[in-house]
């Protein structure tokens, strides 16, 4: 089964990859783990801001799940400058639909920087935005 967790080395491989922003061992092992992992190494590049992992995986992804979204906003690590996250963020925005009724959207209790909340409102309200136009059509 596809969605089975298996945990080989090669799952280990490719996690350590994404976290560590190895470029080319993503590559070489992206076809050979199965969604979870890649859901799961997409999850681990979001939070490190590897954008050029989150560019590589992404295609290889059917759902995306809001906790991708969540981590980048959030940028807990720290590790590239903001706009490294800003860019996985328009990314992750334009490749599917989340639920904009997550507090992330709704800006509940969720302290973001100005550029990032930004971002997300103008996916959300912007006139020319997919979630803005989706109940005028």
């Amino acid at each position: 089964m596809d969605d089975e967790i298996v945990n080989s080395d090669i799952d280990y491989e490719f996690d350590r990859a994404c976290i560590g922003g190895d470029i080319n061992k993503v590559t070489e092992l992206v076809d050979h783990v199965n969604s979870y992992h890649k859901h799961r190494g997409l999850y681990y590049a979001c939070g490190q801001g590897h954008l050029e992992i989150v560019r590589l995986i992404l295609p290889h992804v059917n759902q995306i799940g809001i906790e991708c979204l969540n981590i980048a906003c959030r940028m807990p690590f720290k590790i590239n400058p903001v706009d490294c996250y800003v860019a996985i963020i328009k990314l992750l925005l334009d490749h599917t639909k989340f639920d904009t009724t997550d507090p992330l959207f709704t800006g509940e209790k969720v302290h973001l920087l100005e550029e990032i909340r930004t971002l997300l409102d103008q996916h959300m309200f912007a006139i020319d935005s997919p979630e803005y136009n989706k109940n005028i059509f």
